[in-house]
């Protein structure tokens, strides 16, 4: 087997870069035979004002469809393409090829994101209309779908056609759970990790601020990955009053740094965060919030051990040999 990655495009600012790092390292560990398939980076006009450049991202995904096609001679029956983001206009290119030569090579990704979330950007900007009948013709032919949690999956499964056995809950690798610098006495300080976006809750955190809260908001701050990893390795508290929320990269990157997190109780959270830090309410927030300014937790960084999340790469790449 030969794992063919369609990888992210690096951006400095999200895990990008570090993903395509991580997953070379742990192809070579496991042993596992594999190529990258990179797109073509252009500098848009777009690029800065948008979560995520429109434009520079399909033409990413789009010359990487090219070269990957330019050498599917090369693909072999029991090769996996591997889609670091499966929403990918154009996947459905490769089923068309393996009814056409008789091909029988895999197709498998991670999902992300999509229309199926009425919270997402796609869905709020109306995509949904013709994005479901995509979604579901893509999970009617791709072999296996990696999801980071159990709420992620029922909310497609929730929202779309698909069969659950495809959908399979491996988490999200995240490389800084290896990192060790963070202070044992912290700073009173509360950092808020996420888009500035209603669904992410800035509309609570500029609440917050008002009132006095001493919250930081990483986005304003122009910071690098290393720079924003000691932000949070000084900070006391991670916050997310998110309205939707099927991982949380942010809350466990804090976690990993010792940083108590105060979220929702409620979405993925459930999962990957201890009942004591979650509210219900905001009055509860404000209180935990409050309590956790003058906590000094210790425990959080093994909490994240328990998750193994350095192990992510090494359970996707199982699956892959047993798709």
């Amino acid at each position: 087997m030969k794992i063919w990655f369609m990888t992210l495009e690096k951006i400095e600012t999200r895990y990008t870069c570090e993903w395509y790092k991580q997953f070379k390292v742990i192809f070579q560990q496991e042993k596992v035979e594999y190529e990258y398939i990179d797109g073509d980076h252009v500098d848009s006009k777009l690029e800065g004002k948008f979560f995520l450049d429109p434009i520079g991202t399909n033409i990413w995904k789009l010359s990487q469809m090219r070269k990957l096609i330019e050498r599917i001679g090369e693909v072999k029956d029991d090769d996996v393409i591997f889609f670091a983001d499966l929403w990918f206009p154009g996947i459905e290119i490769l089923p068309y090829i393996k009814a056409m030569t008789n091909k029988k090579f895999k197709i498998v990704g991670i999902l992300h994101a999509g229309t199926y979330d009425k919270y997402d950007l796609t869905h709020q900007t109306g995509m949904a209309s013709w994005g479901q009948l995509l979604e579901e013709s893509w999970f009617k032919f791709v072999d296996k779908i990696f999801v980071a949690t159990q709420f992620h999956k029922q909310l497609i499964c929730n929202n779309r056609k698909v069969n659950p056995k495809k959908i399979v809950i491996t988490g999200l690798p995240i490389d800084c759970v290896k990192l060790g610098f963070y202070e044992r006495k912290k700073k009173k300080q509360i950092i808020f990790t996420g888009r500035k976006g209603k669904e992410k809750g800035y509309d609570i955190i500029q609440a917050f601020i008002k009132i006095g809260f001493p919250v930081k908001v990483a986005l304003d701050m122009n910071l690098s990955k290393l720079e924003y990893y000691k932000l949070l390795g000084e900070s006391a508290v991670v916050f997310a009053p998110s309205l939707q929320e099927t991982f949380g990269y942010g809350i466990v990157e804090g976690m990993a740094m010792n940083c108590i997190p105060i979220v929702p109780d409620r979405l993925s959270y459930k999962e990957i965060v201890p009942k004591c830090y979650r509210y219900t309410n905001i009055q509860q927030a404000k209180k935990k919030l409050s309590e956790a300014l003058i906590t000094n937790d210790s425990s959080l960084k093994n909490e994240v051990k328990r998750y193994h999340y350095i192990d992510v790469i090494k359970r996707m790449i199982k699956e892959c040999k047993n798709v």
